[in-house]
């Protein structure tokens, strides 16, 4: 049996996720386990369409280390990490670059400790067109 855990999201910066090229959807909730995980989004907000409502920082290229204790999931290290990332570079929403399918993607072992690197991504809103208020 898979363990499946799933972890509400609130407040700011917003995890969003992109489902169709350059709309994103604010993630309230993530359902996860060892093979993946499915959001679930706030259906009370569109979609936030890239060039629009939200602009995304120049930050492509850069990739942050994770560290993740052997039998835990990964996905609720990777969400604080890149939460923790957006919130020093006060931004309003974060996301991630894929690496193929998965999220993160494994670089080393240390002991009890398998290290991943993560891609962040990170939007501001466009003050001008987005009317996303909520906290």
């Amino acid at each position: 049996m898979v363990e499946q855990e799933t972890i509400t999201l609130h407040g700011a910066p917003f995890f969003i996720y992109e489902t169709e090229s350059r709309i994103f959807k604010v993630v309230k909730a993530l359902t996860y386990s060892n093979e993946g995980f499915s959001p679930i989004f706030n259906e009370e907000i569109g979609g936030l369409r890239k060039g629009l409502e939200i602009k995304e920082s120049s930050n492509r290229g850069l990739e942050l280390k994770v560290d993740i204790p052997i039998k835990r999931l990964i996905v609720p290290y990777v969400i604080q990490k890149l939460r923790a990332f957006a919130e020093v570079s006060d931004q309003d929403f974060f996301s991630y670059e894929p690496f193929g399918n998965f999220m993160c993607e494994l670089i080393t072992t240390k002991g009890d400790i398998y290290v991943y690197k993560i891609a962040p991504r990170i939007f501001r809103k466009n003050v001008d067109n987005c009317s996303f208020t909520q906290t």
